[in-house]
């Protein structure tokens, strides 16, 4: 029959994570405990019994939970491999490791405005960065201004200005075609608990990334 140990926070610890050389050490001790305990066989036997099972359960609980942690950690460590697999690949598998990705780390905004605006130079978008007022950010602003920069067609010309608690992002013609990088810098910056707007109108796109509150 599956024995299945549950701890007082929820998680279960199934039966095919203890060996059975396991199960068979408790049975001796709760047998031996039941034999031989206070000076005579079977003499508190109901109270030696219990005593036995009582350790059997802790040694079965114990491995169990020994083995769900060590699971647990060969998990994240292959995640951790993967998603820096998917980083190097660039692309579409280097966005979803940035999603799946913590962003540890802080620094200057206007800096991170002109790395992303370095970024997008390289794909022929002409980027006028206007710092107004700096702050310290997390890392994940700068992922999603760089994301948001992506959504920039080639060959086109942009401002992103750096106000107080938030950055704009101004260009001619209307909404970016490729939704996608747009749907990104929203995720990003929601991660980090900001926010960010799209206006389009006959003047042009404005993309507002509010910061969050420090």
């Amino acid at each position: 029959m599956p024995v299945v140990a549950t701890s007082r926070r929820g998680y279960r610890i199934a039966a095919r994570e203890i060996p059975g050389p396991w199960l068979a050490a408790g049975a001796l001790v709760a047998l031996a405990l039941l034999l031989f305990a206070f000076g005579g066989p079977l003499r508190p036997s109901l109270a030696t019994f219990g005593i036995g099972l009582v350790v059997a359960l802790a040694f079965v609980w114990m491995h169990g939970a020994v083995a769900r942690r060590r699971a647990e950690a060969q998990q994240a460590a292959v995640l951790a491999e993967g998603l820096a697999r998917l980083a190097a690949q660039g692309g579409l598998a280097a966005d979803l490791a940035l999603l799946t990705r913590p962003a540890p780390g802080t620094g200057s905004l206007a800096a991170c405005a002109r790395e992303a605006a370095a970024a997008a130079r390289a794909r022929d978008v002409h980027v006028a960065v206007v710092v107004e007022q700096d702050t310290v950010v997390r890392t994940g602003v700068g992922r999603a201004l760089r994301a948001a920069l992506g959504a920039v067609p080639p060959g086109s010309s942009v401002e992103l200005a750096v106000r107080s608690g938030r950055v704009e992002l101004r260009g001619a013609g209307g909404p970016p075609a490729d939704q996608y990088p747009v749907e990104l810098a929203r995720a990003l910056v929601q991660r980090e608990r900001g926010h960010l707007d799209v206006f389009a109108d006959d003047a042009g796109t404005l993309t507002v990334l509010t910061l969050p509150a420090r």
